[in-house]
């Protein structure tokens, strides 16, 4: 009897997306059951409809296996293994958790006695995928790894004119040599491999399903080529070598992104806009670093991949959208800043600024989520300078009113920043929050209170350069001190 996992429509499905329902095919159990998985084939179209559609599919899989027969379970297994390999980022997310999911998943379905060749080798693929984190996290043996590979050659050698899933398994290996030694020549030559099967692949698919997985892995394996090069370029010490291995990435990044628009996964068609903007950036800072108008050209060309990445990603999963752009938008909105003076200057911050604070929103929400607060920090501080700067060749009432904001922006700085990883940011914000209080008491603004506010900010930054041994700052210190309300001597 056939199991028929997909139901009801999904919660909040639109008009469009259930049009979008592929039919079921009539052969390949793999992908007929694959057909039904909503995740595997709806292309979300709304905020968080990733999001939504994944833990969906995940239990209408999860009771479809615990009614299948045995010959049904490799294949449920499998499928599972990918609904947990690709998927997106949620509240409280577990990411060791569900890498254990998707690896459990994928060792079943291995295991099993009737294990079809779509179950085996994309269960193979997971295992290649996920291993390297599992073991980095201490959750998973170097041993599994190992073993998954050696399986995944036999498989490869075994397939013949089975193009399609010797690329997939090609692409797993290639992945793992990137991810757990950091062997990028061995892991480009699996790639390039794996590129070559999967571009022949869909010539031997056997319905338009298996033609849109293999489109999706053929993303993924551009993808990964692409990563390969940019990190072979950061390597680089050759200027224009690194900047050749940059191109190359962006080449191959390029193609990830329009192989990817052949499938419903979004992940990977954000995640090849981010990986473009990132190696335009990494150009951007090697070929240009004196021609300002090729630089300026670069970093904007990188913002709008960045933020047509964040768009594409924002219907996938709120959070990661939020994570990257708060990451990579937001250095790339300072970078060009820099290039910048003014209003134009502030307001490429204020914006780097906005997505920085949405991303440490997003990671906090995220299990075991990291996101350097320091940076709001840094942001902060830079607004502050601006300020500052902007005030020193301002009339006296613009003048207090960009100090009171460099000021502002100053001493919220300082809560991002901890007084031992980050002493050296810390003394540069307390440093620069002294000379705004001076300048403000000097302009006659409440005078006693920033007097005193300079001397505080002063006497906290002598303090951490005392105890760090930086003696570089004190005398600057001191020589506010000296013209503020107190004596440099009572130190």
């Amino acid at each position: 009897m056939e199991t028929n996992f997909i139901t009801e429509q999904k919660p909040h499905r639109s008009r469009e997306e259930s049009r979008k329902v592929l039919l079921k095919p009539k052969t390949d159990h793999f992908f007929e059951a694959f057909s039904r998985v909503q995740a595997l084939n709806l292309e979300p179209t709304e905020p968080n409809g990733g999001a939504n559609l994944f833990p969906y599919s995940r239990q209408e899989l999860e009771k479809a296996l615990a009614n299948s027969k045995k010959r049904e379970s490799a294949d449920l297994h499998a499928l599972l293994a990918l609904i947990h390999w690709l998927y997106p980022t949620t509240d409280n997310f577990d990411k060791v958790g569900n890498s254990k999911s998707a690896f459990d998943n994928a060792s079943s379905a291995i295991e099993a006695k009737s294990t079809s060749l779509a179950a085996k080798s994309v269960s193979l693929f997971v295992q290649l995928r996920v291993l390297p984190f599992l073991i980095q996290s201490g959750a998973q043996n170097e041993s599994e790894l190992i073993s998954a590979r050696k399986k995944a050659l036999s498989l490869v050698e075994s397939l013949g004119r089975e193009q399609g899933w010797a690329g997939v398994l090609l692409e797993g290996i290639g992945y793992s040599f990137c991810q757990h030694e950091h062997d990028l020549h061995s892991a480009l030559q699996f790639l390039t491999r794996a590129k070559v099967k999967l571009l022949k692949g869909p010539a031997s698919a056997k319905s338009s399903f298996h033609t849109t997985f293999l489109s999706a892995i053929t993303a993924v394996v551009f993808w990964d080529i692409g990563y390969c090069n940019e990190n072979l370029g950061e390597r680089e010490s050759e200027c224009a070598r690194a900047v050749e291995l940059y191109q190359k990435a962006r080449v191959s990044y390029s193609r990830a992104a329009l192989w990817s628009k052949k499938s419903p996964w979004l992940l990977y068609r954000s995640l090849s806009h981010y990986a473009v903007a990132g190696a335009l950036l990494g150009e951007a800072e090697l070929s240009a670093p004196k021609n300002q108008i090729r630089k300026r050209t670069l970093l904007k060309a990188a913002i709008d991949y960045a933020e047509r990445a964040s768009a594409i990603m924002n219907n996938w999963t709120e959070i990661e959208s939020s994570m990257l752009s708060g990451s990579l938008n937001s250095q790339l909105y300072q970078n060009l800043a820099l290039l910048e003076s003014g209003k134009k200057k502030m307001k490429l911050l204020y914006r780097s600024f906005e997505l920085a604070s949405k991303a440490h929103v997003s990671y906090v929400k995220v299990s075991g989520g990291r996101y350097s607060a320091a940076n709001l920090g840094d942001i902060l501080v830079t607004l502050a300078q601006c300020h500052y700067e902007e005030a020193l060749h301002s009339t006296k009432t613009q003048k207090v009113h960009h100090l009171v904001s460099a000021l502002d922006h100053c001493q919220e700085s300082q809560v991002y920043f901890d007084k031992e990883r980050h002493a050296d940011r810390l003394v540069k914000a307390l440093m620069l929050g002294a000379r705004i209080a001076h300048e403000l008491a000097a302009s006659g603004r409440s005078a006693d209170h920033n007097n005193e506010l300079m001397e505080s900010q002063c006497r906290e930054a002598v303090a951490l350069c005392v105890s760090h041994g930086w003696s570089d700052k004190i005398p600057e210190a001191n020589d506010l001190l000296h013209c503020g309300v107190v004596s440099a001597r009572t130190i």
